[in-house]
């Protein structure tokens, strides 16, 4: 929870960001209720469709570049130097020696996680600022409920598995989510190119 916190915060940033860039080359007559592709790109002046893209793309640099410095120095806290921060948490790590073993071994699943869950949260702040929220409700369906949760319930009930088995498969879940985003990213800013 904590190692997304700045992600989250930088999401609503990144709406409003998006939302102003889009608003300033929105068309004459169009309702906020068409196609995003029409809203954003039949301008009928190429300037102005050739700057939303530009805009665009450097809120998504610079929305990536500060993720991925912030995501840079909690790998370096926990890899680098070794630290596991959920166990600074509790107040006597002697008394309660299974709890931390337990947070020691899934320190690198639940830092994919965030990672993972950190870029989720930047895109889907992106395609927000898009009025494109369909594609991040299918990839909820999907990969949380579809993947994540059921994949994790068989695994669990019917094949005893157990917290390795559940966090691999959030993992999975997650990163195929994660591609969900960029793809439906990619293709906006490759169709605004065109």
């Amino acid at each position: 929870a904590l190692a997304v916190m700045i992600p989250v915060g930088l999401s609503e940033a990144i709406v409003q960001r998006v939302a102003q860039a889009q608003s300033q080359f929105k068309p004459a007559g169009q309702t906020g209720n068409d196609d995003i592709s029409a809203r954003m790109y039949q301008t009928g002046d190429s300037g102005a469709a050739a700057a939303l893209p530009s805009a665009l793309r450097m809120i998504l640099r610079a929305a990536f570049m500060v993720t991925s410095l912030y995501l840079l120095g909690i790998v370096v806290i926990y890899i680098g130097l070794g630290i596991n921060v959920p166990t600074l948490f509790i107040l006597d790590n002697d008394a309660y020696p299974a709890i931390v073993a337990l947070l020691e071994r899934y320190a690198i699943p639940g830092l994919l996680l965030a990672i993972f869950m950190s870029f989720i949260i930047v895109f889907a702040a992106i395609l927000r600022g898009l009025l494109d929220v369909r594609t991040s409700m299918i990839a909820v369906v999907i990969c949380y409920w579809g993947i994540g949760l059921g994949v994790t319930f068989v695994l669990v009930e019917f094949f005893d598995g157990g917290a390795d088995e559940a966090l691999k498969t959030v993992n999975i879940a997650l990163g195929i989510g994660t591609a969900t985003l960029v793809a439906r990213l990619w293709f906006l800013l490759g169709r605004s190119r065109q």
